[in-house]
């Protein structure tokens, strides 16, 4: 279970109750704590008389982090309580009054835990407060009088009213008591210590904990919202007792394994601090990396952005040396940045979590690794899975090329995609072919996309996928060198797929010239309209969209605009004649042949080659 002792130490490394703030994600949760949307605060003083209460409408302020035991934190149905805050049917006395509903099991449990804390050396006068006020037994009656609840007038009995969306009779209670420091209970960073101690100090049974080899408190009952507040789902479980998760080879779930409280306590909190913090949600899986010291890493998953890191465009270059290489040098200076701040002894963890059920989840992959590789394989994708789109360069996200190739309907489908695509970063493996040709099938048909741009946008984001495909096939070349094709027009390349490519960025550029010297709306090209059969059958349906320019070269002509026709015939005479007349189906090279081409009538120094 390395996985456990590398979120141990990630605890162990990052975890400071002084940068514990509730606003941001700077440390993981203290362990024996858990937070909890609260509908309900309840002020009162020192005496534990009633003060004011007000409901809690904003999300933003709900959230409440509360002292757990092993057994509450993971209760579902039958009746376990918090020690301190809980729902009302555990916290109030008249309860059963106002509802209807017997809740004595309920309260006398949680009255037991309150006071067993209260009576014990690590007790402190805000919780004794506390139990002081639940004792009197007039909770619902304060709230009702408060206005926070609502009340029948034909039976006295709370109604069905909400309040942030959930019914006011399960509504979440929290303290505040004025006088503490502060006064919100459930931001006093000294009575979470005292609570700690307080829990490590009652006498439970102990066993050798498989994880740090000591004989401690171990746990059969392990964290779950490892992916959220509503997650019920968990990595580790043994509470089927009558089905086969342990049964058949064992007698009892501590013969499996057995992990001691704390470590399993601080091992879920750091999980769920890495998920929350830097974690993904790919279709069904949710995926996270990070360094276990907690230093910066590039955000490998980022999916609102083109490239992790600098996206460079032709308006903010600044070496003058082309995009291809103001590319690699704003690359290369980012890597360095990370590798002078992380150090070669670094470590760096990739996990992909997936529920397998309800309560069940699954690790589908874990990866762990130094610094120095991880920077050297993220770098070494940037540098071979990028292109152009627009005027705008980078590397598409894992993300957005699932939905490029398979839409985003398919949840399933989607994180699927990103899981076999993320050894291509973390570890070099090669790009998979049939996600290329399925993005290439996919904008060799317009119909998918709605307007020019998205299409246009698309067919940048398969470039960079072949231009990584082709760079990974390269690998066995005679010479020893890898082939990275260039994002500016080869005009020397003579390979027979990236010519064809060529003619069809030529033809689209010249028929769009001609259409609009003659006033005409904007439509779809005879290059665009053939895209898809140009690919399967290029000489016959090259014969076709030539012909079909005839027209709009004769109209070219008689304006002096004989250029766009002469970039067609230096195209020709590039080709070897067994090639031009190879029908065979073209190869993924054919689209990078086309993007350049069309992209070269928008660069300044392209156009002014196509001038000569």
């Amino acid at each position: 279970m390395s996985w456990i002792n590398d979120l141990y130490d990630t605890y162990e490394q990052n975890f400071d109750m002084k940068l514990l703030d509730f606003t941001t994600d700077a440390t993981p949760l203290p362990i024996s704590h858990s937070t909890q949307n609260a509908q309900i605060e309840i002020t009162i003083d020192m005496n534990g008389e009633f003060i004011n209460a007000e409901a809690i409408t904003d999300k933003a302020q709900a959230q409440t982090l509360i002292p757990v035991t092993e057994d509450s934190i993971a209760r579902s149905s039958g009746p376990c309580a918090h020690p301190l805050e809980d729902k009302l049917e555990y916290t109030a006395g008249d309860y059963e009054k106002y509802t209807g509903k017997d809740n004595n099991v309920k309260h006398e449990l949680y009255l037991n835990e309150l006071s067993g804390w209260c009576d014990s050396e690590y007790s402190c006068e805000e919780i004794r407060a506390i139990r002081q006020y639940v004792l009197k037994n007039s909770m619902i009656k304060d709230l009702v009088s408060s206005g926070v609840l609502n009340i029948s007038e034909k039976d006295g009995f709370l109604t069905k009213d909400k309040i942030a969306g959930v019914d006011q009779r399960e509504s979440f209670v929290r303290f505040s008591v004025l006088g503490g420091k502060p006064d919100a209970v459930y931001k006093n960073k000294r009575i979470f210590e005292l609570y700690i101690k307080y829990y490590d100090s009652i006498e439970r049974e102990k066993d050798i904990c498989c994880i740090s080899g000591e004989d401690t408190v171990c746990s059969q009952k392990h964290g779950a919202k490892i992916r959220g507040g509503g997650d019920k789902a968990k990595l580790i479980s043994a509470n089927d007792s009558s089905g086969f998760t342990y049964r058949g080879r064992f007698a009892k779930p501590e013969q499996v394994v057995s992990i001691g409280y704390e470590v399993s306590q601080k091992a879920h909190s750091a999980l769920r601090w890495v998920v929350k913090k830097n974690g993904f949600t790919a279709g069904e899986q949710t995926i996270a990396a990070w360094e276990i010291a907690g230093r910066e890493i590039p955000d490998i998953m980022d999916e609102n952005t083109i490239n992790v890191f600098d996206p460079v465009s032709e308006e903010n270059q600044i070496s003058g040396k082309g995009i291809d290489t103001e590319f690699a040098l704003r690359l290369k200076r980012n890597v360095e940045g990370y590798r002078t701040s992380l150090g070669d002894s670094s470590r760096i963890v990739v996990m992909g979590l997936e529920a397998a059920t309800t309560g069940r989840l699954s690790i589908r992959f874990y990866n762990k690794m130094q610094a120095s590789v991880f920077l050297d394989n993220i770098e070494n994708w940037y540098s071979t899975c990028f292109w152009r789109w627009g005027k705008v360069a980078g590397s598409p996200s894992l993300y957005q090329i699932a939905s490029l190739v398979y839409g985003t309907r398919n949840a399933k489908l989607i994180g699927n995609t990103i899981e076999r695509l993320l050894p291509c970063i973390i570890e070099k493996q090669p790009m998979p072919h049939d996600i290329v040709r399925a993005a290439i099938n996919k904008i060799c048909n317009r119909a998918f996309y709605d307007n020019r741009i998205e299409w246009e946008t698309a067919v940048g984001m398969t470039c960079a996928l072949v231009r990584k495909l082709e760079y990974d096939r390269s690998v066995n070349r005679k010479d020893g060198r890898r082939k990275e094709w260039s994002m500016a027009l080869d005009r020397n390349e003579t390979d027979r797929s990236y010519l064809y490519g060529r003619l069809l960025g030529a033809a689209q550029k010249l028929e769009e010239i001609a259409v609009y010297i003659a006033g005409e709306n904007n439509r779809e090209t005879s290059s665009e309209k053939y895209f898809q059969r140009f690919r399967q059958d290029p000489v016959n349906t090259w014969k076709v969209i030539n012909n079909n320019l005839l027209p709009y070269i004769s109209r070219l002509k008689s304006k002096n605009m004989p250029r766009y026709e002469n970039e067609l015939r230096s195209i020709y005479d590039l080709f070897k004649t067994d090639d031009y007349i190879d029908n065979t189906p073209l190869t993924e090279l054919f689209v990078l042949g086309y993007n350049c081409q069309y992209n070269s009538y928008s660069n300044k120094k392209e156009e002014e080659k196509n001038v000569k």
